[in-house]
């Protein structure tokens, strides 16, 4: 079995794919899988880091124009909330045309992370359809690319 990654920005391709010979037959060996994997793709990751750094977190990330020969120019165009507030839509489609846009600094009120918050949001204990492949068919039961968990008894 492999499993597959790609990331791909206007200016980079990230891609990892992990092996597996077995196949993954129940839910806790998944996680045998998918760990190596998710610290493959972080390792893939922080190769693109400019001197230790994430491009967002650079200077260049906050310029407002986009240039495609700046190969360590992020993808993500970073703003704060009183200036994007000011911006132009058509300014903003410009950005959003080659880049995501993160507002940061926005003037929301701190909430916690608990159920009551969690509920604002949907029923946390209710079944969430997921897309993507199965990785293991006596434990799913698979339909159009979507997945439910399926009591196995």
């Amino acid at each position: 079995m492999a499993i597959s990654y790609m990331f791909k920005t206007p200016t980079t391709v990230v891609s990892l794919s992990f092996s597996s010979k077995d196949c993954i037959c129940d839910i806790s060996s998944q996680a045998d899988v998918e760990i190596p994997l998710l610290r493959g793709i972080k390792v893939k990751v922080e190769e693109l880091y400019v001197n230790g750094r994430p491009r967002h977190h650079l200077p260049s990330a906050r310029d407002l124009e986009w240039h495609p020969d700046d190969l360590e120019q992020s993808s993500i165009f970073v703003v704060d909330y009183t200036t994007f507030s000011k911006m132009h839509p058509s300014q903003i489609q410009a950005v959003f045309r080659h880049r995501h846009i993160l507002v940061v600094d926005t003037p929301f009120p701190e909430e916690p992370f608990d159920m009551s918050t969690l509920c604002q949001l949907r029923d946390p204990r209710r079944n969430q359809e997921m897309q993507g492949e199965c990785s293991c068919e006596p434990y799913y039961s698979c339909s159009s690319g979507t997945h439910r968990y399926v009591d196995a008894s």
